[in-house]
């Protein structure tokens, strides 16, 4: 027992004492909703506070009633919880996944586990995975398979993409089911429950925790991990904000979730928000109030991208970016076509489909319609009308024989009725329109 309470307690000396001394992430946590009581279930805590023992062996099972407690980064034998001394701990067979280790973490009470309205309001300084740490027993009481989460039992977690820790680190190491650690009740070296890994991504800022509903159980775990060396924009994961990522913005604009698919906010959907961030740190980080030039900005961007190509490779590079030019600025004012119900058409079922007009998306059912690179199964979304390649519509690019250049002209949506950009290209020997 000597040497369990020893351990403990100089994990907990030397965590906190790394926690100290680097800037700490959790900035805040109100808690509303809990027992809030002067003695035993305290409002909740994290990495860095000091506060006054008020229950003997409370945190830990040495805590004397006036002395002060500080709560270090999370480890092995780290307290839970405020009104307990349970704590979690490696098990010879199940260790502590490291990603947990040395990260800052909240500690509520678990007597709060059946409040119907506690919540947590956590403010963080950087973006960071965070982790919740749940109770196996959850629903069905059963510590052996993972928690169930229903309508009366944390819903919230599936409601807001919380997703598991799957990394085989379980005890059946089934990388199929969230990954485990282990639960000592009883502070006595005991493995008693085990708790399954979830984690979901937020951007600096502030985000809510609901309630447990795990009457007869445990209250969850909060261990908070900050991303790092992030690069803000960069989706495919290539540390460089490009036009790559630009790409997986637009493939999933309005239809993805993920922040693969190019959220980068992660609400859970892939909308002009996360463009916007994009489009920011695509041009050096320019500050967020700036006045949106929706058009003009993604038309300099095509124009860019053109420049030392060659010419097919130009045109292309514009069908691909101005396409999306209407249907990323569509989201900023409400639609104005209600519904268009067409009649007397072919109205196939692949080839010529029943029209569609611009918010509209659909699954592409021939190759090349209605963009060259479209492909059979994708989506697309009708953008608003912007320049075209066509000849006969509003506008064209040309590649003409002298000087070599390319002028872009679209209708200015923000900054101004019309914006030019010229950029020096390859030199050509013949004119193109694309038609």
């Amino acid at each position: 027992m000597y040497c369990v309470k020893s351990r403990a307690l100089a994990l907990v000396m030397v965590l906190t004492l790394v926690g100290i001394a680097n800037s700490a992430n959790i900035v805040s946590v109100v808690e509303t909703g809990g027992d809030n009581e002067a003695t035993d279930t305290i409002p909740a805590k994290w990495s860095g506070q000091t506060w006054q023992v008020t229950v003997a062996a409370e945190p830990l099972l040495d805590s004397v009633v006036g002395a002060n407690y500080t709560a270090g980064l999370f480890a092995d034998l780290s307290p839970a919880f405020v009104d307990r001394a349970h704590r979690y701990m490696s098990d010879a067979a199940l260790p502590i996944p490291a990603y947990l280790i040395g990260k800052e973490y909240i500690l509520s009470g678990n007597d709060n586990r059946d409040n119907a309205t506690y919540k947590l309001d956590v403010t963080i300084a950087d973006p960071s995975t965070v982790y919740m740490l749940i109770d196996n027993r959850l629903s069905d009481a059963d510590g052996a398979t993972p928690p169930t989460f229903d309508a009366t039992h944390m819903q919230w977690i599936v409601d807001q993409g919380w997703a598991a820790t799957a990394n085989g680190l379980n005890r059946g190491l089934n990388v199929n089911l969230p990954d485990e650690l282990a639960f000592d009740e009883g502070a006595d070296g005991t493995v008693n429950q085990y708790y399954s890994v979830y984690q979901k991504k937020f951007l600096a800022g502030t985000f809510s925790l609901l309630q447990a509903e795990n009457a007869g159980q445990n209250m969850y775990g909060v261990v908070i991990a900050p991303d790092g060396e992030i690069v803000v924009g960069d989706v495919n994961g290539d540390e460089v904000v490009d036009l790559l990522d630009f790409g997986v913005i637009r493939d999933h604009f309005r239809t993805g979730a993920a922040p693969a698919e190019g959220d980068l906010n992660f609400d859970g959907t892939v909308d002009f928000d996360d463009f916007q961030i994009w489009k920011t740190a695509f041009g050096g980080g320019a500050p967020a109030n700036v006045p949106e030039p929706t058009t003009s900005a993604i038309a300099l961007i095509a124009c860019a991208v053109m420049a030392g190509r060659s010419a097919w490779r130009k045109v292309r590079g514009a069908a691909s970016l101005l396409g999306l030019l209407g249907l990323l600025a569509g989201p900023v004012s409400g639609a104005t076509i209600v519904s268009v119900v067409e009649t007397g058409g072919d109205n196939e079922a692949t080839d010529t489909i029943p029209a569609q007009w611009s918010g509209q998306t659909w699954q592409v059912t021939v190759a090349g319609e209605p963009l060259l690179d479209s492909v059979v199964g994708a989506n697309f979304t009708a953008g608003l009308l912007a320049t075209s390649l066509r000849r006969s519509s509003i506008g064209s690019i040309a590649i003409p024989t002298s000087p070599p250049r390319i002028r872009c002209q679209f209708p200015g949506i923000s900054w101004a009725l019309n914006t030019f950009c010229r950029v020096t290209t390859i030199a050509t020997t013949r004119r193109t329109d694309w038609t």
